[in-house]
């Protein structure tokens, strides 16, 4: 019998390919500042070891929409979880800096890669996604929250290897669960069906939709990049290990609220204005950071960051997902959102190398400010006309995004 996409083990998996997928996003600055202390690297080299394999699974996302129409989604979970502990174990065992390089890009491209968009694959097939997404970022936001606060006490008592010991055991419990994975299920029959466009029409919302990508793509080398030197930016600012473990833990629980608020109102009330409010405060909250303004206003500005980041990356992706008219778009969202997380380390520690570390601040204000430029005539375009979400289905123009 077909497991259904609904069912409690199809939704476990989900959450499990998603924790497993995305840890290294939520974790990159203890990870980073592991990695800096273990082999003494320096910004420039930070960056590049965080955006290597942000980038790597960028790529791998990419070609997830070559194979996941023809792979069962089972034995690609297995595949990307073994791959995965094997990345992890061999990171623990080695040393030197480019041989943990090469692995992590090797992780990432072949392990995590796979596991990431198949999350999306197996989430985005249930009757309510929202609601499925919304889960797996629950349990995800809540137990690397966890781990963020525990690291300083785990990295003493383990060693500085303790997070990539935790991303391998996240992806021992996929390999352990792969037969929960669903397969691809039959698309549920609309409540109202839409013609489906028009060949010159499609390639005109393919080619919008591409848009809409690229200024997400930018949208993210802000925060990708500023959170991957948040630990960095705590540490310049005195901060005590154990006060950056507190700020990072507590502002990524935190980043939940900016999920609910979309969940709750949707699309109600526009579209456009959450993504640039939430962008324009996120440029004042990382400058307000870099200012020395002490330990309690730092994980005040922290927790605004990270629920900032969701909101508008919730309408983000809902924006995205209503230019998508048979699914191919949708696919590329992760890989979008990696090429943006993995060049905002890659830049940034660049201009930190050579700046200072206030050229975070006005390197995050110049990326967003050009995304907003990009992404803000799509988004107009977008709730301009009545679009196709995946498998052909007319969606309104005010309906609401999905959560990240």
């Amino acid at each position: 019998m077909t497991q259904s996409p609904d069912s409690p083990k199809s939704i476990t998996a989900g959450v499990l390919l998603t924790l497993a997928g995305s840890a290294i996003y939520f974790l990159m600055p203890a990870y980073l500042g592991d990695m800096a202390t273990a082999m003494a690297l320096g910004p420039q080299q930070m960056g590049v070891l965080g955006g290597a394999e942000i980038a790597a699974i960028a790529i791998a996302s990419v070609f997830s929409s070559f194979w996941i129409k023809r792979v069962r989604w089972r034995r690609g979970a297995l595949v990307g979880g073994v791959v995965t502990v094997f990345g992890d174990l061999l990171t623990c065992l080695v040393h030197g800096y480019f041989p943990i390089l090469v692995l992590r890009v090797f992780t990432g491209l072949l392990g995590e890669g796979i596991l990431y968009p198949l999350s999306f694959a197996v989430l985005g097939q249930t009757r309510d996604p929202d609601r499925s997404f919304g889960i797996a970022l629950s349990y995800s936001v809540g137990f690397l929250a966890a781990v963020l606060l525990a690291s300083p006490w785990l990295t003493t008592l383990l060693g500085e290897a303790v997070l990539v010991i935790i991303l391998g055991a996240l992806a021992v419990a996929v390999a352990v669960f792969a037969r929960w994975v669903p397969d691809p299920a039959a698309p549920p029959a609309p409540i109202r069906a839409g013609p489906k466009p028009r060949p010159d029409a499609a390639i005109k919302l393919g080619l919008l939709g591409l848009w809409g990508l690229l200024g997400q793509a930018v949208w993210f080398v802000g925060p990708g990049g500023y959170w991957a030197f948040a630990e960095r930016v705590a540490a310049d600012q005195g901060l005590t290990a154990a006060t950056t473990a507190t700020a990072l833990s507590v502002g990524l629980a935190a980043g939940l609220a900016g999920c609910l608020i979309p969940a709750r109102i949707g699309g109600k009330h526009g579209r456009i204005w959450p993504v640039t409010v939430s962008t324009l405060a996120l440029i004042g909250v990382v400058l307000g950071t870099l200012r020395h303004s002490g330990s309690v206003l730092f994980i005040l500005y922290i927790m605004l960051f990270n629920a900032l980041w969701n909101l508008g990356t919730a309408y983000i992706f809902g924006l995205i997902a209503s230019a998508d008219h048979d699914g191919r778009l949708a696919v590329l969202i992760p890989a979008s959102q990696s090429v943006g997380l993995a060049l905002g380390p890659i830049l940034m520690g660049y201009l930190v190398a050579r700046a200072g570390m206030f050229a975070v601040g006005w390197s995050f204000a110049a990326a967003e400010l050009l995304a907003l430029a990009i992404f803000l005539p799509f988004a107009r375009r977008v709730i301009q006309q009545p679009t196709h979400g995946t498998l052909g289905v007319t969606h309104a123009a005010d309906s609401g995004g999905n959560a990240r």
